[in-house]
């Protein structure tokens, strides 16, 4: 079962690409954290549920320790998630 968690994301637009900067999401304990991400490694452009999406395929360094995430972009609600599989 897959789950979209959603996060505020500051991102750069240059000549019609998107590069997704920083992530800020929710805490357990109801606070926000914002975390830079390391790298992108790809990303792609498909369909979700017939809308334009854009993933991203990141790493991030929480408590000094690297995770690689999964961001997603959705073109119609202009809103970010982070999916888990």
């Amino acid at each position: 079962m897959s789950q979209n968690i959603p996060v505020e994301v500051l991102a750069a637009f240059k000549g019609g690409e998107i590069k997704p900067r920083w992530i800020r999401l929710e805490t357990e304990e109801h606070t926000l954290k914002t975390i830079q991400i390391d790298m992108i490694y790809t990303h792609k452009i498909t369909n979700f549920a017939g809308f334009k999406t854009f993933t991203f395929f990141c790493t991030i360094v929480v408590n000094e320790c690297k995770r690689q995430i999964q961001l997603m972009y959705m073109t119609e609600s202009c809103k970010w998630f982070i999916t888990q599989e």
